[in-house]
């Protein structure tokens, strides 16, 4: 039942990115060729009307990603069509975890379309020389831990979302209101905890920083550490979504 769920998802997105993705690509060799015409021919005409539609599309990418994960999670899941889709006979958490999935993948591909087009814009013969000599200057395994952190932080915004709107659908009539208020809630709590353990970490050890930067074994720590609780949050946003989803639902 998931994977019929998330081809339904994936299709019913796909007609928003796939076009966004291809428009984006298709630009970015526009505007290189301009750049390279202007630089052969000496003058400066449309860089700069060009620049900027760029710029406009690469902020587009990031705030239409955005949208449509909210979009999809509260139209289909809390509005009109979550009467539809809570009929289904699929449990709660097959829902979170379609929406989950499908979010994540999307913001895997508009990272990928934007780098790729970043890419296009500054090609040369040498840049994957180039890029593969300063990817050489960064310690393969903090690069790995790196990345672990960003795929849980990833995933636990995502559901930090989830949980937030879910528990905004429980004011009736004001369910928008709800969830910036339960997501702002929940923000600010984090960052207060956050600084807590920030300040107890300087405080046992002042040159925290200095050893992040320089000792591989700090590195580890820190990071093992910060996924550790990215898990916490993401099991915790998931719980308080699956059970609402359950036991509270209200799609008035």
């Amino acid at each position: 039942m998931l994977g019929k769920l998330l081809k339904y998802e994936f299709k019913s997105t796909a007609r928003t990115f796939l076009p966004l993705y291809a428009l984006v690509i298709v630009f970015s060799f526009i505007f290189k060729l301009s750049i390279e015409l202007e630089k052969n021919l000496n003058v400066s005409i449309f860089s700069m009307f060009l620049s900027i539609i760029y710029a406009i599309l690469i902020i587009g990418v990031i705030a239409i990603t955005f949208v449509v994960i909210l979009q999809q999670f509260f139209k289909t899941l809390l509005g009109d069509e979550g009467y539809l889709m809570f009929t289904l006979p699929v449990e709660p958490h097959l829902h979170i975890f379609t929406k989950l999935i499908t979010a994540f993948s999307w913001i895997i591909g508009s990272t990928i379309v934007s780098i790729l087009s970043v890419i296009i814009l500054a090609f040369s013969k040498t840049i994957f020389a180039d890029i593969a000599n300063v990817l050489k200057e960064i310690p393969t395994d903090m690069l790995v831990q790196i990345l672990i952190i960003i795929i849980f932080a990833g995933i636990s915004s995502i559901l930090m979302i989830y949980a937030s709107m879910s528990i905004g659908q429980l004011i009736t009539g004001h369910k928008i209101i709800g969830s910036v208020a339960a997501y702002l809630g929940i923000y600010f709590a984090y960052q207060i905890l956050y600084s807590i353990i920030l300040v107890i970490i300087i405080a046992i050890s002042p040159n925290f920083f200095y050893n992040l930067a320089f000792d591989g074994i700090t590195l580890l720590i820190f990071t093992s550490v910060m996924s550790g609780i990215q898990i916490i949050n993401s099991i915790v946003y998931f719980i308080i979504t699956n059970y609402i989803f359950k036991n509270k639902l209200n799609l008035e």
